[in-house]
């Protein structure tokens, strides 16, 4: 629909009118008028999605970053509508193409009759179920619905195995593939065949490694720095050599979007055949992949040349981020057959070090952590741990961000349009905002342009403890990042323009980008280009619905923990003063958002309180203060 979309922007060519469905709706509506032999919407009528949110309805118009507040009771979300636009507000007019209109509802008994509710607004909801046959079923039973009608029982709520299914459902999700995609994956078998492509560069010779969470098993990107010529090669894998546009693994790639991660489990963008086996760049195994090699001056690190073409190559080793910490922190003394690759690690870490100063002269270092959970044979919380930004991670991150930021200047010179990863400037009123609160907090801001400021506020809160919250404060202020057809630059990186070339095994946009450079490469004709705003706009929608999927999961484990600690005291601190508040456990269950009840509380206040309640359909923590037992932040 997205494409159909910006084909009626551009205008639809009158001999094609004929070709797409909608249009012909539109012309039965009697919305399109002739400009210059092609067809385009009437003034005030408007082509938008209905996004149903906790604060409202809103019009979502491709390309607009503005929702518009419409009464739309009987749309279901992201259903595709015409509106007319009035004096005050916006009417919808007809459903031109409906979403899935499954959801998710449950099953109450009150005073003794079964009742169905839906499981995100708790109203109560029409069935074409006989109450006799309701009754057979527990209290707290989940399922499917389909205009009135059971589709599939999920469960019941009491069943910790649950959360999973209503995280993925609730957003539309699945983590099962078609017959057809999951035979299109297995006819590429499970082994390179190094004969078909006499045209590649062989560089199987080099020792590559690729450095990944211990958890991981599809690795897109692996590296080797040639110490003596000073030059990086980033691989790459090869992803779009398998998966060809309009096939039926580039339609499901395409309708996922990215790969799901799971405290548990990972739900793949591509089946596990290529995810996590041939397209995945695993020790010893030859592999399919589109290199970077990039030749960087010794001294300050800068760009001196680079080239990017189509290779094979063969890992040599399979680091986790924890090994390559502890091999920068103590340098084996001796070059053993386990860690001979250490070398390399420490030179190219200090050459990475340096384009990374050089980086945050523009751009910003922002404190980050993440809540890694386990969950035991129970589907219940076993352990958390907090992963930091380590050195491994900043070797890492800068050996992908050269490649993103080349990949990037090649769209650019070379193609009227390509996929970008854009992140605009704040704007004035947030920031003002943000540095009218800061000053409550006894924050000094300099006058200075905006990186000073940052830089000199990040400083600041480090000496108070405070760089977590702060940071977190300093990036609500900013827009988020989008994927654009134009480029935009990147703000918090500090560069001109910026692409994801780097993991085309979960995102797809990366693949797309692979396409367009090849394309680029071969001098071929640039079919993709038609469609580039069009897989903008699904790729954005898809990114927030899937991190919607990994925040509620997460929100549903810890509040079944919570659920059985009632009464349970935590530390928490308030991360948002106003009511409802909203403080986050800094104990037990380290990251999960608590509701506090409580007078006078202040941002940024430690306070000890009581786990009083848990809504388990919401996944939400009610708490209270304990009274006596809270201070403040010194």
């Amino acid at each position: 629909m997205f494409g159909f979309y910006w084909s009626l922007r551009k205008g639809i060519q009158l001999r094609d009118v004929r070709l797409s469905k909608y249009a012909q709706m539109l012309l039965e509506f009697k919305v399109l008028e002739i400009r210059h032999q092609r067809y385009f919407l009437k003034e005030k009528f408007i082509l938008g999605q209905i996004r149903k949110e906790k604060r409202g309805t809103f019009l979502k118009i491709p390309g607009n970053a503005t929702k518009y507040s419409i009464f739309a009771d009987e749309c279901n979300d992201g259903d595709w509508v015409l509106v007319f636009k009035k004096a005050k507000g916006y009417k919808v007019l007809s459903v031109l193409k409906e979403q899935n209109v499954q959801r998710i509802a449950y099953l109450a008994f009150i005073k003794g009759v079964p009742k169905i509710f839906d499981f995100q607004t708790h109203r109560l909801l029409k069935s074409g179920v006989r109450e006799k046959a309701l009754k057979t079923l527990p209290d707290g039973t989940i399922f499917l619905l389909q205009k009135s009608q059971i589709v599939e029982v999920l469960g019941t709520l009491d069943n910790p195995r649950i959360d999973e299914k209503i995280s993925l459902n609730l957003y539309h999700k699945q983590e099962e593939f078609s017959a057809s995609v999951l035979q299109e994956s297995e006819s590429f078998g499970s082994e390179v065949d190094i004969s078909l492509y006499p045209n590649r560069v062989d560089l199987r010779h080099l020792p590559f490694c690729t450095i990944d969470p211990e958890t991981a098993k599809d690795f897109d990107d692996a590296i080797f720095y040639d110490s003596k010529n000073a030059e990086l090669y980033v691989a790459i894998a090869d992803v779009s050599a398998y998966v060809a546009m309009y096939s039926a693994l580039d339609k499901e790639a395409r309708k996922r979007g990215f790969s799901i991660y799971l405290p548990h489990k990972s739900i793949p963008m591509l089946p596990h055949q290529l995810s996590e086996n041939l397209c995945s760049l695993k020790p010893f195994e030859s592999r399919l992949a589109y290199v970077w090699k990039i030749r960087l001056h010794r001294g300050c690190a800068k760009i001196l040349d680079s080239h990017l073409f189509e290779a094979f190559i063969c890992s040599q080793r399979r680091f986790t981020y924890t090994e390559v910490d502890k091999i920068l922190k103590s340098p084996p003394e001796q070059e053993s057959q386990e860690e001979f690759l250490a070398p390399m690690i420490l030179s190219l870490f200090k050459q990475m070090q340096k384009i990374r100063k050089k980086r945050l002269e523009f751009g910003y270092d922002f404190y980050s952590e993440e809540e890694r959970i386990s969950l035991n044979a129970d589907f219940e919380i076993q352990d958390i741990k907090l992963e930091i930004s380590s050195p491994s991670h900043e070797l890492v991150e800068e050996a992908m961000l050269l490649a993103n930021l080349l990949s990037a200047k090649r769209l650019q010179e070379f193609l009227p349009l390509g996929i970008y990863r854009s992140h605009k400037p704040p704007k004035k009123d947030r920031i003002q905002e943000l540095f009218s609160f800061l000053r409550t907090l006894e924050y000094t801001i300099p006058k200075k342009d905006l990186h000073k400021q940052f830089l000199a506020l990040q400083k600041a809160a480090r000496k108070r403890q405070q760089e977590k919250e702060i940071s977190r404060l300093m990036i609500k202020s900013q827009s988020n990042a989008e994927y654009t057809s134009e480029n935009q630059g990147h703000f918090g990186l500090g560069f001109e323009c910026y692409t994801h070339f780097t993991s085309p095994i979960r995102r797809y946009v990366d693949l797309c980008v692979h396409r367009l450079l090849k394309n680029v490469d071969h001098k071929s004709k640039h079919y993709l280009q038609q469609e580039l705003n069009a897989i903008c706009d699904e790729v954005n929608q898809l990114e927030k619905e899937n991190a919607k999927v990994e925040i509620d999961f997460k929100d549903r484990i810890y509040a079944r923990w919570a659920m059985k600690n009632i009464g349970r005291i935590l530390d928490a601190i308030v991360i948002d003063e106003h009511y409802p508040i909203l403080g986050r456990a800094c104990s037990d269950i380290y990251g999960a958002r608590l509701l506090i009840e409580g007078d006078n509380l202040e941002f940024y206040q430690k306070v000890k309180v009581k786990i009083s309640q848990v809504d388990l359909c919401q996944a939400k923590i009610f708490c209270e203060v304990a009274k006596g037992n809270f201070n403040y932040v010194s």
